[in-house]
């Protein structure tokens, strides 16, 4: 939606997902030496990433000492959703691999140097621990992009207040609200916010089995937009055991989810 927002504005906008941008850096440059974020720069036109994972800034900047704005960085959006939901629709997905409690207290874990590659077995999902230390890890990763970027730096978007249909009037003051405050953008009319909203309502999820493959404009795949399913034993078993956990229950407090 940002991003897409953002291309409106400027034509130019050079914008996608790290691991496709990262592949293709060093055709923008002749400075071999140049990170990939650097390398992207010289183009000299708006960049947009978009990234998951603490490891995917490493993959643009090199090991980062520094600030973001040291790093040039304008503005930091990370979108965020229900601890509880979140665990539950990575497990669905097939996307979650074991966390082991020793590796999630280590400095390095959310680098991804110490997570496994075992994907959660059936018996791991009958085991609230599971689910538990599956919420910690996002929680821990989460708080690790906090400590980088400052609490202030970063504008925080709940995924559960995007509105569903953003030609509704409540919907495109959602849109100004978000995207003023942008570089980059600009104050749009009521008839421009109408036309983004618009637009933006008309992207949609792949309709396509795969868990894994994404459209390259939108990044949306076949996941992104799921119809509520009822839940299993294990995994309202899980979900009451990350309301329980102290750690989790005060991260949904903080958040506005309980």
């Amino acid at each position: 939606m940002i991003r897409k927002a953002l291309e409106a504005d400027n034509p130019n906008t050079l914008s996608g997902y790290v691991g496709d941008l990262v592949s293709t850096a060093r055709a923008f440059s002749t400075d071999d030496s140049a990170s990939a974020a650097l390398a992207l720069r010289s183009m000299g036109v708006p960049l947009v990433v978009k990234l998951h994972l603490m490891p995917h800034i490493y993959q643009l900047f090199g090991p980062v000492q520094q600030a973001p704005a040291e790093l040039g960085i304008d503005k930091i959006i990370c979108t965020c959703r229900d601890l509880r939901m979140q665990v539950l629709s990575n497990i669905r997905m097939g996307w979650s691999s074991m966390v082991y409690e020793e590796n999630l207290l280590q400095e390095d874990f959310c680098l991804g140097e110490l997570k496994s590659t075992q994907l959660l077995s059936p018996s791991d999902l009958e085991d609230p621990r599971t689910w538990v230390l599956q919420a910690r890890a996002q929680i821990r990763c989460l708080d690790k992009i906090k400590d980088w970027a400052g609490r202030d730096g970063i504008q925080w978007i709940r995924t559960e207040d995007i509105p569903r249909k953003f030609a509704d009037p409540q919907g495109r003051a959602w849109l100004k609200q978000e995207l003023e405050p942008l570089p980059g953008t600009r104050q749009r009319s009521e008839s421009e916010l109408e036309v983004l909203a618009t637009f933006l309502d008309g992207i949609k999820p792949l309709q396509c089995s795969s868990t894994v493959a994404v459209n390259p404009s939108t990044h949306m795949h076949r996941g992104h937009i799921r119809k509520s399913e009822a839940l299993k034993d294990y995994e309202r078993a899980g979900i009451e055991a990350i309301e329980a956990d102290p750690d989790c229950s005060a991260w949904l407090s903080e958040h506005g989810y309980t």
